[in-house]
């Protein structure tokens, strides 16, 4: 067992109603909160990990791993819950228009904000700490090219979903 503690943050990614990679590494630690929300934004994200630290006090013994979503992912926290709106397609252009509800530019200039002021806060906090994505980031947009330097530090991980994951029986 790992001393210290293991945080994870993310989407449902990272906590579903089966174990995720947050689930099975945390049987390697002694003490382990898993704060990830299914269809939860980055925005979630950013605000669970600063009221993690405020409930649990992080230290650098302390392991915290956190993992971005997508930009088009929506949260709103009322009546002491929050709420999480998820489909980017929707989200991005109206059925069966060409019209933009909304562009993704918007959504990056929000997320990526919230990624760099993180990084910030736990290096300030000299605590262990890493980030991972399992979507990638525009680094060439308006707001990809500000935050450059920030998505950089930002681990790509290629996650096996979907049905060309699933091997049939017959197969």
């Amino acid at each position: 067992m790992s001393k210290g503690r293991l945080f994870t943050f993310g989407c449902s990614m990272t906590k579903y109603y089966w174990p995720t990679w947050a689930d099975i590494i945390g049987r390697q630690w002694n003490y382990f909160e898993n704060w990830g929300q299914p269809a939860a934004g980055n925005n979630f994200i950013f605000n669970s990990v600063i009221e993690c630290d405020t409930r649990n006090k992080f230290t650098p013994e302390d392991t915290i791993l956190i993992l971005w979503t997508g930009v088009a992912r929506i949260d709103y926290y009322q009546q002491n819950s929050w709420f999480h709106q998820c489909n980017p397609i929707e989200v991005f252009v109206r059925k069966n228009s060409e019209k933009n509800l909304s562009c993704p530019d918007g959504y990056e200039i929000i997320s990526y904000p919230l990624f760099k002021s993180l990084h910030h806060y736990l290096d300030t906090k000299k605590l262990n700490y890493k980030f991972f994505s399992w979507t990638g980031y525009d680094t060439k947009s308006k707001a990809g090219i500000l935050y450059k330097d920030t998505l950089e530090k930002i681990n790509l991980i290629k996650l096996n979903i979907g049905p060309k994951s699933i091997k049939r029986i017959n197969d």
